[in-house]
């Protein structure tokens, strides 16, 4: 009796051993998938939009996330789009209108922002969305503070600053006269404007004049009122003695820190990065002038680049020996940069005073740069590959894979040539490879070599485009093993995607700034 009971008890274990071995063994990958925690959803604290064609978005930190989509849209459109991935520490982006993304004043658009874990390649929910509607540009009443004759052949004028204003017109007529002429333009970061006599617009002595001023904003095209006018005599011709130069009490230079000799509108990647070299302990007492004006500029931080040791002080990033600034050019052209000090009269109150060089020591720093339109230029380097890699009697596909082969595999398909995925390092805590964002290598693809699944499969359609073979990006969703693919309408799929691997940098050393 002892041994059946045994036998039996013997034969269940066996049973329900089995049952459960088939049990794990046959549990689909999804259910096993399903026990890894996927990002919690964000939490967007708040949205707020300025009429200089800017949206900053604030979150909430949330648990297992390594990294932050940002999207955005029309509040009356329907599909979304991606206008950023940025790192798990960050909870705040700013959205600059772009041609690709603008940012259109009177404008109600819509935000939303959802997590996304590397390490197990799943999204959270998408956060509630969040609406703001760009403020009307249209510049406030300037107030024409001072006009006064400096000798018998200029004026100098003086004027309060004012809300939405991108640059300044300067007006002037005879006194009694009804027709401005419109003499200057000048940018928004300038608060006076010294006339010149000349042919066009003359001054004669012993004479009035009446002068006026208006804001003008470039995002919306509309002029601000007048201003109050000033009514100045210019004097009889005196002969005047030269006042000493007023000389800054640090010195200064101006040093363009980008690896490569071309900068380029896309700030992201390639965009003019300054290094000022100065004794100067405040930051804020030091004024960047730009001519043409360059009216914005990115808010550099300790993380912004793997490769520097820094601290933030404002927007800009205090270094070994100076600063760092990086700007953010709109449109291409040459620039000249000029490094300004605040007088000591005006240290108290340096915030609200802009660029205006009268309130500044000149220092002598200079730089003049040139940057180059980005998509113009990546244009310009895909014609390049087209002359190098097709002929005439190709057709568009053989043109597109002479050029995938040729540029990008060296014609072997088992081996890539002089292109990298995008610099990566091991971080211990997040457990997997992160982007190293690295100031000594920053460029465009055709200068640094460096590509990922989010810029290739973009630059597979855009060569695509250019030779006549249509292609499209099959996926945005990097967690999709063919998000780094294009797929053709004959259905064949290509990718220039670098493995990861060959991006991974060891060891990072920092930049020696003693050595500029």
């Amino acid at each position: 009796m002892k041994k059946t009971l045994v036998k039996k008890k013997y034969k269940k274990l066996t049973f329900l051993m089995l049952l459960t071995f088939c049990m794990v063994v046959l549990l689909p990958t999804g259910a096993l998938a399903a026990k890894a925690k996927a990002p919690s959803k964000v939490t967007i604290q708040k949205i707020s939009a300025s009429a200089a064609g800017k949206v900053t978005l604030r979150w909430k930190k949330v648990s297992g996330a390594t990294s932050y989509k940002i999207y955005y849209r029309k509040a009356s459109a329907k599909s979304w789009n991606v206008i950023a991935d940025v790192k798990s520490t960050k909870t705040q982006y700013t959205h600059r209108s772009s041609k690709k993304y603008p940012l259109k004043s009177g404008i109600k658009y819509a935000y939303r922002v959802r997590a996304y874990n590397s390490r197990t390649k799943q999204y959270g929910p998408y956060s509630s969305v969040k609406t703001v509607r760009i403020p009307k540009a249209t510049p406030a009443k300037v107030n024409l503070k001072k006009a006064s004759a400096l000798s018998s052949g200029s004026v100098r004028l003086s004027w309060a600053k004012v809300s939405n204003a991108t640059s300044y017109r300067i007006y002037y007529r005879k006194y009694g006269t009804k027709t401005w002429k419109a003499i200057a333009t000048v940018s928004a970061g300038r608060t006076s404007y010294t006339h010149r006599s000349s042919a066009k617009y003359p001054l004669k002595a012993n004479t009035r004049y009446t002068y006026a001023v208006r804001g003008y904003n470039k995002n919306s095209g509309k002029y601000g009122p007048y201003s109050n006018v000033r009514t100045v005599r210019i004097p009889k011709k005196t002969t005047t003695t030269k006042e000493p130069v007023q000389k800054a009490r640090y010195s200064y230079e101006l040093i363009l820190m980008n690896p490569y000799p071309e900068v380029y509108t896309d700030s992201a990647t390639s965009g003019p990065i300054l290094y000022i070299k100065t004794n100067n302990p405040d930051y804020s007492s030091i004024r960047i002038h730009s001519d043409p004006d360059i009216t914005t500029g990115v808010v550099l931080s300790e993380d912004s680049f793997d490769d520097v040791e820094g601290t933030q002080v404002g927007n800009w990033l205090k270094v070994d020996g100076g600063y760092l600034r990086q700007l953010q050019p709109e449109k291409a052209g040459t620039y000249t940069l000029e490094v300004y000090e605040l007088k000591e009269e005006y240290l108290e109150n340096s915030i609200y005073i802009g660029n205006d060089p009268a309130y500044c020591y000149e220092t002598g720093a200079s730089l003049k740069i040139r940057v180059k339109d980005y998509i113009e230029a990546e244009k310009e380097w895909i014609q390049g590959m087209i002359r190098t890699y097709t002929t005439s009697d190709m057709t568009p596909k053989e043109k597109f894979e002479a050029i995938v082969n040729g540029e990008f595999y060296g014609n072997s398909a088992s081996s890539q040539t002089k292109y990298r995925y995008h610099a990566v390092k091991y971080d211990q805590s997040a457990g997997d490879y992160v982007y190293a964002s690295l100031l000594s290598e920053i460029g465009a693809i055709w200068q640094n070599h460096r590509m990922d699944s989010y810029t290739s499969p973009r630059l597979l359609c855009d060569i695509g485009y250019l030779v006549g073979y249509d292609v499209k990006m099959i996926t945005g969703n990097v967690s999709d093993p063919l998000h780094a693919y294009v797929k053709s309408s004959e259905g064949n799929l290509y990718t220039i995607c670098p493995m990861l691997e060959t991006g991974i940098v060891e060891n990072i050393g920092k930049i020696d700034f003693s050595k500029y």
